[in-house]
């Protein structure tokens, strides 16, 4: 009678688990373990039901019991592999994953192995047990979706489309299967066929919010980014908390000259990022709401936001020209200069670079050392006509009227529709006292279009 109870338990717990209640599994399969204490497919099952709950403490405690029942189990050890990596501890998942190979060398086994070999970044290694699990496993889709994956994130696009043709060949109507496929074309940059993908993937499957967010990046990046933002819409429709498409779709309002639209989005995304301290791309959605306050004229707010990228992601330099640049509209530009020197150490060779900071070091009075970073500007790039303009200003402030007379000169010559350039020649001219050249230039500079780009950018 305790038998056939036991075996009611069992089925039960595995009817439980395969519906995901895992509560109810877990009560099943203690009731087998405590008749049974030595029945290994007990704890294999009652370690899946805890790790579906994310107890991977009892997880794990149910795997070694099993293994200390049987020590040759690998299920067990594929099992627990799959649960470090879950954990992220990618090492002891491919100590696990090799043990379970050792035992029955499966496509499925080599194929997890190759996934934690990967997140570690030994593309090789992966690379080589995908292979292994296709010569295993030739007419497998998920192995053909495994390796296609793998080659992509190894960035072999071609490789991986190989794939995923082969994949499309068993199966030409499973959704994922053109998903992975357009992703991979969006990698390569080939953003019509990652759109052709992509559609038939919606056509299949209407209801993946991620698709439609990566649709609407290839249209983005085709510039069509009204179809772009209702893609993003659509995702958002099927996924409110999916904080890529809010910001996906705050760049393209950005980019739209929507700047309220962009600081809703850019907002959201923030909020959303923050609660799953994803501190990356938190990091690149203060960076870009603080450029759409920036645009706004918004400063102290623009300001705010690129120094909280900042501590999210230490590693952006390139924040301090933002913060430079900021400080600059603002009219601190003692701090604009120490933002733009900052990022200069990172960039030497960087030319508008020097001439932001030169521009700035001219605003603090400063002709002396603006005219030198307008130099390095020059040596870097010989046809910065800006430059020329800038330094011949400094020279002017300097009071040496020839050089500076000379500066202006070089600076028409690269753009005859320099306008500052024919004025500030002007005020060379009217204080030498040639006041008909003078008003030439002034007369020119007034029919042509102000340049008030002081960063080069």
């Amino acid at each position: 009678m305790h038998k056939n109870t036991t075996d009611d338990n069992f089925s039960r717990g595995l009817a439980y688990l395969k519906s995901k209640n895992n509560k109810k599994a877990i009560s099943e399969f203690n009731q087998v373990i405590a008749r049974y204490p030595e029945k290994v497919e007990a704890y294999l099952n009652r370690a899946a039901a805890y790790g579906g709950n994310k107890d991977y403490e009892r997880a794990f405690a149910d795997l070694n019991q099993a293994l200390i029942l049987d020590p040759n189990n690998a299920t067990a050890y594929a099992n627990r592999g799959n649960f470090h990596a879950e954990c992220e501890e990618n090492e002891r998942a491919i100590e696990d994953f090799t043990k379970a190979i050792a035992l029955n060398p499966t496509s499925s086994n080599y194929i997890s192995r190759a996934v934690a070999y990967s997140r570690v970044q030994n593309y090789e290694k992966a690379i080589e047990d995908a292979l292994q699990a296709e010569r295993i496993s030739p007419n497998d889709e998920d192995v053909y979706l495994n390796c296609g994956v793998l080659n992509a994130m190894n960035l072999h696009y071609e490789k991986a489309i190989e794939y995923f043709n082969k994949m499309l060949g068993f199966n030409s109507k499973n959704p994922n299967a053109w998903f992975v496929r357009g992703f991979a074309y969006y990698c390569k940059e080939d953003y019509a066929k990652a759109i052709e993908d992509l559609s038939e993937s919606i056509n299949l499957f209407p209801h993946n919010a991620e698709t439609y967010n990566r649709r609407g990046s290839a249209y983005a990046m085709c510039d069509e980014l009204e179809k772009a933002i209702d893609d993003y819409t659509k995702a958002l429709r099927i996924n409110p908390n999916l904080a890529d498409a809010y910001y996906n779709r705050g760049n393209a309002h950005a980019r739209n000259g929507n700047h309220e639209r962009a600081l809703y989005d850019h907002t959201k995304a923030i909020r959303l990022m923050e609660n799953k301290e994803v501190a990356q791309y938190s990091s690149d959605a203060y960076l870009n709401r603080g450029n759409t306050y920036f645009a706004m004229k918004d400063y102290e707010k623009a300001l705010a936001d690129f120094k909280r990228s900042f501590e999210l992601d230490p590693e952006y330099t390139e924040i301090f020209y933002k913060m430079g640049r900021t400080y600059y509209a603002m009219g601190d530009y003692k701090s604009a200069v120490e933002n733009f020197t900052e990022v200069i150490r990172v960039f030497p060779e960087e030319e508008d670079l020097y001439y932001a900071r030169g521009n700035a070091y001219g605003k603090m009075g400063d002709p002396f050392h603006a005219a030198g970073d307008f130099t390095k500007a020059l040596a870097l790039n010989p046809e910065y006509a800006e430059a020329y303009c800038k330094r011949g200003i400094a020279y002017f402030e300097m009071e040496d009227t020839e050089r500076a007379a000379q500066e202006f000169n070089r600076a028409i010559a690269l753009n005859p529709d320099y306008a500052e350039a024919y004025s500030k020649r002007g005020d060379v001219y009217a204080l030498n006292g040639e006041y008909e050249q003078a008003l030439d230039d002034y007369n020119e500079a007034r029919m042509l279009p102000l340049n008030d780009d002081i960063f080069g950018l």
